[in-house]
């Protein structure tokens, strides 16, 4: 099951607008970065993805990370948007590994858990 298209930041602005002004809040933990901004003007829980390529240089990582954050916030969403109504932008922090170094799917168990500790974060709940 997908992420609905309303619970989705999807323009620049949004994405900018999540990231700055009062009530932001960001947070890091492994390969993730995130930014939480609640307050005024923000009627809804949404949440937005992005991996540079920089991180990610190959399509098919940026893709499976995505895939796998995607997962984590439709999971969490729920429980979300029993609390306030905030935007969430998940971000990539990290170079992909090598696959010799770090297998794809311990590296997917690694990132799903660290998705999960930084939403479990923002509902106050820890994993």
């Amino acid at each position: 099951m997908a992420l609905p298209r309303a619970s989705r930041l999807r323009t620049p602005a949004q994405f900018q607008a999540a990231a700055r002004g009062a009530g932001v809040r960001r947070h890091a933990q492994g390969w993730l970065a995130m930014t939480a901004r609640q307050g005024e003007g923000i009627s809804s829980t949404r949440v937005g993805i992005t991996v540079a390529k920089r991180f990610a240089r190959r399509a098919v990582d940026r893709a499976s990370v995505k895939r796998v954050l995607r997962e984590a916030a439709r999971a969490a969403l729920p429980a979300l948007r029993r609390d306030q109504a905030r935007h969430l932008v998940l971000r990539l922090n990290a170079v992909v590994p090598d696959v010799a170094t770090l297998p794809r799917s311990r590296f997917k168990r690694e990132l799903r858990r660290d998705a999960d500790a930084l939403l479990a974060r923002l509902r106050g709940t820890v994993h």
